[in-house]
């Protein structure tokens, strides 16, 4: 693929993105939007700062891991399933790392730029579910970061959170994980005033996507360009598509989705979340839509049965039994000790398949 000097320069300069926000609230939408831009690149490795983050130690202003740390490092996350699988998979040799400081953030930078060169675009981004809960770490990794928090109506977030296999296992805990993060996202916006931070609302995202999607370009300055209309009409679009929660991202917009939450709960239920979030529903703009208080009792911490419970220990086991694998799997077992700082024999980076014809959200 045929870079110019401009695009190559600019992926290196301009300030990265974060796409952050509760679940089901749209980060995914806004990330395949936005990636239909020939100027924007979001590559497919949504968990690789949740995953290997926090095994790495944040080091101080001054310090820098060691060079057998530093080794295994660039090991670990140029081996990882979700980079092996980009349509031009790194070296820990293709990384512009001549002059940089040993540490896992200037790492993550350099394999989104790498990506971002490779697609010939212009400014990188991430989507991190949750990545409110991060952003101490985020900004003393990437100052200059802009920040762009997906809002949406906590009755619909519940209903979808419910329906998914990874979500919480009762209302009470589905709304208490919106209300958290809001709160999250406002007091980060409070104890970082002046800072790069856009809330965009899922509903106007939906409802009028030209509007809402020139105002976050604008947010990022990169002009604008048509292809983010047509969205769903892209290889990453129809990539995400084929996960059953994400199959209408190869669609064009569906209005009816906003309040399909209304046909779907009972009044009870949407009076009990009302009462749940209280005041903070009404902040944040939404009317309430339930039955009066008065008709409805009033909601108490979930007491969870045996089944939940299981359920609950079952999701969370699967959890860390998936991170271990991505740990200790073949291909990074060698860079697993990082955190330890054992050493014993430094291998080589394995090699990586090169499928070109994979579908995995890289321009083709």
């Amino acid at each position: 693929m045929f870079i110019t000097a401009a695009s190559k320069m600019k992926a290196e300069t301009r300030p990265p993105f974060f796409i952050i926000g509760c679940g089901r609230s749209g980060t995914t939408l806004l990330a395949t939007v936005l990636n239909a831009h020939p100027d924007i690149d979001i590559p497919r490795a949504d968990a690789l700062y949740d995953i290997y983050g926090p095994f790495v130690p944040i080091p101080a202003p001054e310090a820098e891991l060691s060079d057998r740390q530093w080794r295994r490092l660039l090991n670990m996350l140029t081996s990882d399933v979700a980079v092996r699988n980009w349509e031009h998979p790194p070296q820990p040799s293709d990384l512009r790392l001549e002059h940089s400081r040993k540490s896992f953030s200037i790492v993550y930078r350099a394999l989104h730029e790498f990506h971002a060169r490779t697609s010939g675009c212009c400014t990188w981004g991430a989507k991190m579910v949750g990545g409110e809960q991060r952003i101490n770490r985020l900004l003393s990794d990437f100052p200059e970061a802009k920040f762009i928090y997906c809002l949406r109506d906590p009755r619909a977030v519940v209903q979808s959170l419910l329906e998914t296999d990874f979500g919480p296992t009762n209302l009470w805990d589905a709304a208490q994980q919106w209300a958290g993060s809001v709160r999250m996202w406002r007091e980060a916006q409070r104890r970082y005033p002046g800072r790069h931070f856009l809330t965009l609302r899922y509903e106007d995202l939906v409802l009028n996507t030209g509007k809402s999607v020139a105002e976050v370009l604008h947010f990022l300055s990169v002009p604008w360009h048509p292809s983010v209309e047509a969205y769903h009409e892209s290889e990453f679009a129809k990539a995400r598509a084929l996960s059953p929660e994400h199959a209408n991202l190869s669609r064009r917009p569906d209005a009816a989705l906003i309040d399909r939450w209304i046909e779907q709960m009972a009044p009870e239920k949407i009076a009990r979340i009302e009462q749940i979030l209280g005041d903070e529903l009404l902040s944040q703009g939404y009317i309430l839509k339930g039955p009066p208080p008065s008709d409805v009792a009033r909601p108490k911490p979930r007491r969870y049965t045996l089944r939940e419970r299981a359920r609950s220990v079952t999701q969370y086991l699967l959890t860390v039994i998936r991170s271990a694998a991505i740990l200790f799997s073949s291909a990074t077992i060698e860079s697993g000790y990082i955190l330890f700082g054992r050493s014993d024999v430094i291998q080589e980076p394995r090699g990586h398949r090169r499928d070109h014809g994979q579908a995995d959200g890289s321009r083709q």
